[in-house]
């Protein structure tokens, strides 16, 4: 599996979200106040 590795400010309005599609893959969502951003995890 592919490691990702995300670095977070320790603000409280971060929220983090993770969801599994499918066999093997996962998005990851993060809510911040400034934008969302999407991660998605593939299992290789």
């Amino acid at each position: 599996m592919r490691g990702v590795m995300v670095h977070f400010d320790s603000r409280p309005t971060s929220q983090f979200n993770l969801e599994k599609l499918s066999s093997g893959t996962y998005l990851l969502k993060i809510i911040q106040r400034n934008g969302t951003s999407i991660v998605r995890i593939v299992k290789s």
